[in-house]
């Protein structure tokens, strides 16, 4: 496509006419004039071309970097989830177990508590029959005399 100067110079300059029409060299020279303007122009294009073509290689090759970034990073998390539940699986179990110890625990301190004071209990007996024996043998040894 002729650029605005060219056709402005060609209204204004125009063509020669001879016997059959326009000048031939004339059409010829504005022919071949818009002929490298044209070139010219394609050749810009193709340069713009080729470089949005390597920016777009480009930003599909980092789309593609990315994507893989993200699918690594979501089977990361997957992975990670997994292993959290795993482990608060594990920690209730710990806990259930922890509460079933302690239930014990305490239903045995309560129980030694008990045997303790039934210990004591048994030694005042014991004090006491053995002091009711030694009171009887001697009584016994003071009745044989």
């Amino acid at each position: 496509m002729p650029s605005s100067q060219t056709l402005s110079a060609l209204q204004e300059k125009g063509f020669r006419t001879t016997f059959r029409g326009f000048d031939k060299n004339d059409v010829l020279a504005y022919l071949n004039a818009l002929d490298n303007e044209n070139r010219q122009h394609s050749a810009e294009q193709e340069e713009q071309i080729a470089q949005l073509q390597a920016q777009l290689d480009k930003m599909r090759s980092e789309q593609s970097a990315a994507r893989a970034c993200v699918e690594k990073l979501q089977s990361d998390l997957s992975a990670a989830n997994q292993r959290a539940e795993a482990a608060e699986k594990s920690a209730a179990e710990v806990v259930a177990r922890a509460k079933s110890v302690e239930e014990r625990a305490t239903a045995n301190l309560s129980r030694n508590k008990e045997n303790q004071q039934a210990v004591v209990e048994w030694q005042f007996r014991c004090r006491d029959l053995q002091n009711r024996s030694t009171s009887t043998k001697s009584r016994l040894l003071n009745t044989r005399r």
